[in-house]
């Protein structure tokens, strides 16, 4: 994912059934006004926690696409997920 906006649409299409209280959290700030670099940092990391708490893997997109780890790969998955 390469915005904030993509992460919001990604947890509201393919998001696991289980909405934690960090999916609440990490939504509200992905699709809030972000007007400054700092809010964007926030809204990354509370997408970030969600992840974590929902089981689902998140690959760096400094590594993405190298190694054992194709581009097709990099974005959050379930665990096991191809």
């Amino acid at each position: 994912m390469i915005s904030v906006s993509e992460a919001a649409i990604f947890m509201m299409d393919s998001w696991p059934e289980e909405h934690g209280e960090r999916y609440k959290a990490a939504l509200q700030a992905c699709t809030g006004r972000l007007p400054m670099p700092q809010q964007v940092e926030i809204a990354r990391q509370a997408f970030l926690a969600a992840a974590k708490e929902a089981g689902l893997v998140v690959l760096d997109a400094a590594t993405c696409g190298e190694g054992d780890t194709p581009p097709s790969r990099c974005k959050a998955q379930e665990p096991g997920a191809d």
